[in-house]
C-alpha cells in the first residue's frame, strides 16, 4: 500500500492508505500487535477482521482506503503490518508501522504565575495541547 498515514488519538488509531493498482488486486489485510510484527497472512486462506494470526489479530480485511481502530487502548504502543492480497490469494510481503500510542492529546504547562495585591491572590497556569 502507498501513501500510509497513521493518525492515534484517544481511544483510537485511524489508518489511511492507497491501493495497487493492479489488475489483480482483491483487498488490503491490515494486522495489529502490540511488538514488531513478524506473523504474515497464510497463502491461499482468507481473513476477516477479529480473527488471529500467530500473536497479532486482524484489524480489516477489505477493499477501501481507510480504518479506525477502536479496539485500542489508550497508552499502549501498537504496530501495524499491512499486506495486499490478490484474487489467486496471495500476499504482498506486508509494510509495517509503529509504535503508535492512542491516547488523550498531551497537554503543554506554560509557566504558572501568581500575583498578590491587598487581598486579592491571581494564579495563572497557561496551558496548551
Amino acid at each position: 500500500m502507498a501513501n500510509t498515514t497513521i493518525t492515534p488519538s484517544a481511544g483510537q488509531v485511524a489508518l489511511a492508505w492507497t491501493n495497487p493498482t493492479d489488475p489483480d488486486f482483491q483487498e488490503v489485510v491490515i494486522l495489529r500487535g502490540t511488538a514488531a510484527i513478524t506473523d504474515a497472512p497464510v497463502e491461499g486462506q482468507t481473513y476477516t477482521a477479529g480473527s488471529t494470526i500467530g500473536a497479532t489479530t486482524v484489524v480489516y480485511a477489505g477493499t477501501g482506503t481507510g480504518h479506525t481502530d477502536t479496539t485500542v487502548t489508550d497508552g499502549v504502543d501498537y504496530w501495524y503490518k499491512i499486506f495486499g492480497r490478490d484474487t489467486c490469494v496471495n500476499y504482498s510481503t506486508g509494510s509495517q508501522v509503529g509504535p503508535y500510542r492512542p491516547g488523550v492529546q498531551a497537554v503543554t504547562p506554560g509557566v504558572a504565575s501568581a500575583t498578590v495585591n491587598s487581598c486579592t491572590i491571581t494564579v495563572s497556569a497557561p496551558f496548551s495541547g
